[in-house]
């Protein structure tokens, strides 16, 4: 696996199981890849209320969320790949809302 990626961030939660560690962030050195294991947007989105307590929501947490997706934005951009045609493009996008007017 050191061939193909190397470890950016280790996680070790004491509370669960002290021999329990497990890589968070990774970067692939051959390809152009990044993989991270927890989820950033729920500092800003957390809709479960049962992890409501467990979540920091500080503005310096937000802030890092912030930071680590306009990361993965910016190395997205760096990508050469462009779509051929207006149809093509606007078919690839994800439809969060209706955007119909009622």
């Amino acid at each position: 696996m050191t061939n193909l990626f190397t470890p950016i961030l280790t996680y070790h939660d004491n509370r669960k199981n002290i021999d329990s560690e497990f890589i968070a962030i990774l970067e692939g050195t051959k390809y152009p890849i990044w993989g991270i294991s927890f989820s950033v947007q729920k500092v800003q989105f957390n809709i479960d209320l049962s992890l409501q307590p467990l979540i920091d929501h500080s503005r310096a947490a937000v802030r890092e969320a912030r930071r680590i997706a306009n990361f993965f934005v910016d190395e997205a951009r760096l990508s050469g790949a462009k779509f051929t045609n207006v149809k093509d493009e606007q078919a690839s996008l994800i439809q969060a809302f209706d955007t119909e007017i009622i």
